[in-house]
């Protein structure tokens, strides 16, 4: 395991680069350089945990694009279900003869790509973020390829729809969904777009929100699965779920998001899309802790924390000390979320070594 530590000292290291006193410009560099590191250490891993040889038998069996057929199409989908574009991205880089390592590294690829243009359009401190995306939620880009290309695709048409651009949003979003299912819940932020957030209706959500413990959540689920005969969804209710305990620590997480929600509502432009993916996460959380099938819901708004608890940097005074000591908060934030993931894969391999 210590490739991974020693790439999460290397982002660490790379991420103070936003507090010193070299030029944007230069900074830019740095970031392109640390985005294409993390690309191929992402995309030329190989065989380090257990989804990897799923994606590459599906891939395998995926015809080249000029031997596709509507009928095979189907086939493949139905007999798999795994989204529509992974079979058609894995078609397209067959029919340049590649092989199975081309779909990994095309996944990493887009993933960090749109993340990294995210970041750089909303966070004060880009490096910062993107090490807090790469190591705080390391697996999705690492282990649950199809649903991080579907997050990140989500979260930059959420931010498109906040920039008032429907179209694109809706092209975004659609991709999204044909990655990943699970992206339907980009759905949910299109018709909250236009609800304000003020710090009475923050608290009022939150507080709401934690009656929703008492609800019988997970017995109405139940009915209505057997009602409409999808009983075999009864088995997501077995799954472990998220804890009250990780409610509360987003719950901390997100507290100067809420409580400072005006002074940063001043200084930056998209805080309040921000300040409602916080929040809703939080929501999400709470019914999980009855419904494990919402996890991933919560997650993918959860992420993009990487950008919002950055802004912290803006309530504390601007100098030195001020900023290592938070910089240092947030590193080790990052390695207590980070390293659990570990648990979950295999020493690290690199496919041209292998």
């Amino acid at each position: 395991m210590l490739i991974y530590i020693l790439f999460f000292l290397l982002l660490s290291a790379l991420s103070f680069t936003d507090f010193t006193s070299l030029s944007q410009r230069n900074k830019k560099v740095i970031y392109g350089i640390t985005v294409a590191i993390t690309i191929i250490f992402f995309g030329g891993r190989y065989n380090c945990d257990n989804d990897y040889g799923n994606y590459i038998h599906f891939y395998n069996v995926t015809p080249p694009l000029y031997q596709m057929t509507w009928k095979t199409f189907i086939q493949l989908y139905t007999g798999y279900q795994v989204e529509p574009l992974f079979f058609v991205f894995s078609s397209l880089l067959k029919m340049f003869g590649m092989g199975g390592q081309a779909i990994i590294l095309f996944y990493a690829s887009v993933t960090f790509v749109v993340i990294s243009r995210l970041i750089l359009k909303t966070s004060i401190h880009p490096l910062m973020s993107f090490f807090l995306y790469t190591t705080c939620y390391f697996s999705l880009p690492f282990i649950q390829i199809r649903f991080g290309v579907a997050s990140v695709c989500c979260l930059y048409a959420i931010y498109l729809l906040n920039c008032e651009n429907k179209k694109s949003y809706w092209k975004w979003q659609i991709t999204a969904l044909f990655f990943h299912l699970t992206a339907i819940i980009g759905l949910l932020y299109y018709f909250l777009n236009r609800f304000k957030i003020t710090p009475k209706r923050s608290y009022f959500l939150l507080g709401a929100g934690f009656l929703l413990i008492f609800f019988p959540t997970r017995e109405i689920f139940a009915w209505i699965v057997n009602l409409i005969g999808m009983s075999r969804y009864l088995n997501y209710l077995n799954e472990e779920s998220i804890g009250l305990g990780s409610c509360l620590l987003h719950i901390v997480l997100f507290a100067p998001l809420i409580l400072f929600q005006k002074t940063l509502k001043a200084q930056i432009q998209h805080f309040e899309m921000f300040l409602k993916l916080a929040i809703f996460t939080i929501l999400l959380m709470i019914i999980t802790t009855q419904l494990p099938i919402l996890n991933r819901f919560s997650l993918l708004f959860a992420s993009s924390s990487c950008i919002s608890i950055v802004y912290y940097f803006l309530l504390v005074k601007k100098n030195k000390a001020n900023q290592i000591i938070l910089w240092n908060i947030f590193i080790l934030y990052a390695f207590l979320k980070f390293y659990p993931s570990l648990n979950h894969i295999d020493n690290y391999q690199f496919f041209l070594l292998h």
